[in-house]
């Protein structure tokens, strides 16, 4: 059997602004909140479904578990057997954790030399800089933070 493995965001998915801009052109995929916030084009997914026929397609993301099981195109229509979320922190077969892989993590988590909630109030000490503009702890596993990489004074910091 023949794998196809992909990155999804900015890949094959994409925000409003940075997909097709007519109506024709594309497909949305994810909702949030009761508003359309992911799409792909029509030729993307028509090679999705292609693809998705011919040979196993496994998608792999930074997204978290909840942020990838909003991608209605991979919960309906492309159903994939095996998909990577989290970073590789998440393995789900037919849309269930992997429970050994699931171990596997807690291990690893486990044996860190900080734990993570160690790391999180390190850098919860420095949320206050006016260069951090928003934070998520993603599934137990790790963090996202999202900087104004315009107010970083990089010599006063290094």
């Amino acid at each position: 059997m023949q794998l196809f493995t992909s990155d999804l965001d900015r890949t094959l998915i994409f925000s409003a602004r940075t997909v097709a801009k007519t109506e024709a052109e594309r497909i949305c995929v994810e909702t949030f909140d009761g508003k359309e916030i992911s799409y792909v084009t029509a030729r993307i997914y028509e090679q999705l479904m292609a693809i998705h026929q011919q040979m196993q397609f496994v998608p792999v993301t930074t997204r978290s578990r909840a942020q990838f099981e909003r991608i209605a195109l991979f919960q309906q229509r492309i159903v994939p057997e095996i998909a990577v979320v989290a970073n590789g922190g998440i393995i789900l077969r037919n849309g269930e954790v992997d429970v050994q892989w699931q171990a596997h993590m807690a291990d690893v988590m486990r044996n860190l030399s900080l734990s993570i909630d160690e790391v999180q109030g390190y850098f919860h000490e420095q949320l206050s800089a006016p260069y951090f503009l928003t934070h998520a702890r993603v599934d137990e596993l790790f963090f996202v933070y999202m900087v104004d990489l315009a107010a970083i004074d990089l010599p006063a910091i290094l």
